[in-house]
């Protein structure tokens, strides 16, 4: 769902609003580790 509103003015984040965290995230997945950050592609 779209955070529109006032510009400047945003709604807060809710769980209305926001995407589940997935605990098995898929293998496309950011992922951060020994001061690196790796963003497949």
């Amino acid at each position: 769902v779209p955070r529109g509103g006032t510009a400047g003015a945003a709604p807060p984040l809710t769980t209305a609003n926001l995407p589940a965290i997935s605990m098995n995230p898929g293998s496309d997945a950011i992922q951060v580790g020994a001061g690196a950050v790796n963003v497949p592609k």
